[in-house]
């Protein structure tokens, strides 16, 4: 055998080789059987059993229908918390389960009667006197005696509402008409006001304003009130910038998708303009000490040294 592997030195290779017969119809190696192919597995023997406890009968013999034995994914929600679903974080079965089942939603803190309402708040109010203030006498208190102070803090809101309506009232009604005589002694006193209030003019200068009690009276072009935009970044963002904040300058209605800066101002009354950048005049203008003689009257020795006096101390 060794020959025929192996061949002598000097010798061609294959010339003591013994070769055997060889027919192409007749193979001459045959594997062994595979231990797993179907002619050696029982395949007729074969029986599915479920190893759950619960899906057992008696004796050891399994179920005989499908809808007998257990569940085919373990059910977390029979003896514990209930699970998360398969397609998202939604917790399936009920949120308080027992052992027997669901036993429904459950409100942690149950709705109570206006008695028991009561008394728990006097619980609460009494329990916290006692822990901070020990010697007061909202400590030493009874229930009768927390129902007796509700009562009397209602009694004493609906007395409070009531006055306040009773004063809006006579609000309303209070005349602030100024007699002829003090109009009269007002105007020789140089206040040309407009003490009657008609018209679009302040009561004590007598300039056209909006600042009065007619002030539609007269006025060409009332503009509409500032949308809440606008309000915002004239007020708190403006604000922000350490500018101040601006009263909205009156503008043109407009059509509901234009922007608010896009549409016309409104000219405003002099009275009015208070946001006016100052000019070079009113900076560097000096001004004058002296008095004009048309309104010497109003000033006195008297009064200059009690200012001065004032501002001394």
């Amino acid at each position: 055998m060794a020959d025929s592997v192996n061949p002598v030195k000097g010798e061609r290779p294959g010339k003591n080789e013994k070769h055997l017969p060889f027919d192409i119809n007749k193979p001459q190696v045959t594997s062994p059987p595979n231990p797993a192919s179907p002619e050696t597995l029982s395949l007729k023997n074969l029986s599915i059993t479920d190893e759950h406890p619960r899906s057992r009968q008696g004796h050891g013999v399994g179920h005989s229908q499908p809808f007998q034995r257990g569940p085919r994914y373990p059910n977390v929600n029979r003896y514990g918390p209930p699970g998360r679903g398969f397609h998202g974080h939604h917790r399936q079965g009920a949120a308080h389960a027992g052992r027997g089942g669901s036993t429904g939603f459950r409100n942690p803190n149950p709705p109570l009667g206006p008695d028991a309402q009561m008394h728990q708040d006097f619980l609460t109010v009494r329990n916290s006197m006692r822990r901070q203030f020990k010697n007061s006498d909202v400590a030493k208190w009874k229930f009768n005696d927390y129902v007796a102070h509700c009562e009397a803090m209602t009694r004493s809101k609906a007395n409070n509402l009531t006055r306040q309506t009773k004063t809006k009232e006579e609000a309303g009604e209070y005349s602030s008409a100024i007699p002829p005589e003090t109009q009269a002694f007002l105007r020789r006193c140089g206040l040309n006001g407009n003490f009657d209030e008609v018209g679009n003019s302040g009561r004590v200068l007598g300039e056209h304003t909006i600042w009065c009690k007619n002030w539609q009276n007269g006025k060409e072009e009332v503009a509409p009130w500032p949308s809440f935009s606008e309000m915002r970044w004239e007020g708190d963002d403006r604000a922000k910038t350490g500018v101040g904040r601006f009263l909205p300058l009156p503008r043109e209605p407009g059509p509901p998708g234009l922007t608010w800066s896009q549409l016309p101002a409104i000219e405003q009354y002099p009275m009015d303009q208070v946001f006016q950048i100052p000019t070079m005049e009113d900076v560097y203008l000096p001004v004058d000490p002296d008095i004009e003689p048309d309104y010497e009257y109003l000033w006195s020795k008297e009064l200059e040294k009690e200012i001065d006096g004032l501002l001394e101390s």
